[in-house]
């Protein structure tokens, strides 16, 4: 199974994408992964991020094996987050033109029984935000 999102960079504010750009902010991605208790799977998530012309330019790819991922029952949920925490230093040319660059996640998961389908590997929470680099509050406290 693979399940994708997509997002614009426009879709941000200006403000956000100007102290993404200086380093005050960070994009942050991810999911939460288990599976079943009756099979092994294994899952992971990756992160795409393309050019206005739909160009790839960088490709994140976390993978887990089914002894990484816990399991799920039918009393007890247990899942284990998968995160990308992306600075823009970090992946990105200063000269880059955000506007019309768009970021896409998926999912993808298999269960490695005998059976056709996707049952083993399940998934939740998958998301994509912006957020500070540095909490802000901890500049006010100290």
């Amino acid at each position: 199974m693979r399940y994708p999102t997509r997002l614009f960079f426009k879709q941000f504010s200006p403000d956000f994408l100007e102290d993404f750009k200086n380093g005050k902010t960070v994009l942050k991605a991810g999911c939460f992964i288990s599976r079943r208790d009756d099979c092994a799977a294994n899952g992971g998530c990756v992160l795409q991020f393309f050019d206005s012309e739909s160009r790839l330019i960088l490709n994140i790819r976390q993978h887990k094996q089914s002894n990484e991922i816990p399991i799920t029952t039918r009393n007890d949920f247990v899942y284990q987050e998968i995160a990308f925490i992306i600075p823009f230093k970090d992946y990105f040319s200063p000269d880059i033109n955000l506007d019309d660059c768009y970021l896409k996640l998926i999912i993808y998961g298999r269960d490695e029984r005998w059976w056709a389908g996707y049952y083993g590997s399940r998934f939740t929470a998958m998301y994509i935000r912006g957020d500070y680099n540095e909490n802000p509050l901890k500049r006010l406290l100290n």
